[in-house]
């Protein structure tokens, strides 16, 4: 058996034999979180040669986009608030002013340096939103100013019931993942 799926049955018997059911109180209190998300960025010239006008193709990267931050849940479904900063943000305004170009004898364009990727100081963010536990350990969250919706995985309770900490990933409007995260009881 590989060891995550081990893990989560143990998670999931030991709730079971102190007769824990999940619940949006599972979730309460201030969690720490950090969410983190691929993201493909190109960036283009300008450019203005007599036989081509128009953008062209310079350069791309792969980069982590991170959120980190704290979150509070009040056990009711609700939350009050949540307050992140976004880090390797893409700017593509500013990535597509690097590159630059030159017009062969022909009147065709040519990049002559290629530029390079340009990303935002960290971004803060805040807001409030809402979260639901079902029974069997999955929920989903909803935040203010977020595009999607989160679908949040409890890892671990006490017994008590109380989360100490949660696994969410993002989802787009097309049903597509958009990242994973984790959130640790403070």
């Amino acid at each position: 058996m590989k060891p995550a799926l081990l893990c989560l049955v143990v998670l999931v018997l030991s709730a079971v034999a102190f007769g824990i059911t999940p619940s949006n109180a599972s979730l309460s209190g201030t969690y720490a979180i950090n969410y983190h998300s691929a993201s493909y960025n190109s960036w283009f010239a300008q450019v203005s040669c007599p036989h081509y006008t128009g953008s062209l193709y310079a350069g791309s990267t792969t980069t982590n986009e991170v959120v980190d931050g704290k979150i509070i849940f009040d056990g009711k479904g609700s939350v009050p608030s949540f307050s992140v900063y976004q880090y390797s943000h893409f700017n593509q305004a500013l990535s597509n002013a690097t590159p630059t170009w030159a017009c062969d004898p022909n009147g065709n364009p040519y990049i002559t340096n290629p530029g390079y990727a340009v990303y935002d100081a960290p971004i803060p963010d805040s807001g409030t939103g809402t979260y639901s536990i079902q029974s069997d350990y999955t929920g989903q969250m909803n935040l203010s100013g977020v595009s999607g919706t989160f679908v949040l995985r409890i890892a671990a309770t006490n017994t008590k019931g109380l989360a100490s900490d949660f696994m969410f990933h993002g989802t787009k409007s097309d049903n597509s993942a958009d990242g994973d995260g984790l959130g640790v009881k403070q």
